[in-house]
């Protein structure tokens, strides 16, 4: 019960920071983006804070293009969720590991997340960044597919000072 009540407070802070942050518009020093509303910029609280979760979504990048399934399931804090569209949440080591064997299974997938804001709390221990992504992959008869959208990952800082996600969540454009 206690980690329920953990995750809930994780995730609605999470998506509190969400509301304030597209509020306030684009964080300072990231450029504007064409479909971004024209917002005074906001406050990236913590530069350190921002280079980190780059610098780990760079190595979790690496990871997807390795097809390292291991890896990239690390990247989750231990009560973390993966929210995929039309489909359950994904919660628990076993779940996370599954969806990134399916999702690598694909020969062809190429995935590509781009950063367009990250706001750190002044905390100091939680974060955001969103962005668009693009995916490219097969289907069951060997075509090609590409998919656009949108994902959303929550970073908490560790007690070792990594950052993991703690919510990620994606979905396509239509």
């Amino acid at each position: 019960m206690r980690k329920h009540k953990h995750f809930r407070s994780v995730l609605l802070m999470g998506i509190a920071m969400v509301t304030c942050a597209h509020a306030q518009g684009p964080s300072g020093g990231e450029p504007r983006r064409k479909g971004i509303r024209d917002l005074p910029p906001g406050k990236n609280l913590s530069a350190a804070g921002a280079a980190a979760i780059r610098a780990t979504v760079a190595e979790w990048q690496k990871a997807i293009d390795a097809r390292d399934v291991e890896k990239c399931a690390a990247f989750y804090a231990a009560d973390a969720a993966i929210f995929p569209p039309g489909a359950p949440a994904i919660t628990g080591m076993d779940g996370r590991h599954e969806f990134w064997k399916q999702f690598l299974a694909d020969p062809g997938v190429k995935t590509r997340r781009e950063i367009w804001r990250i706001e750190v709390a002044s905390s100091g221990d939680l974060a955001y960044e969103s962005g668009p992504f693009t995916e490219t992959g097969t289907d069951a008869k060997g075509n090609v597919k590409v998919a656009k959208g949108k994902h959303v990952v929550v970073w908490k800082k560790q007690a070792d000072g990594k950052w993991k996600a703690v919510v990620d969540i994606f979905n396509a454009d239509r």
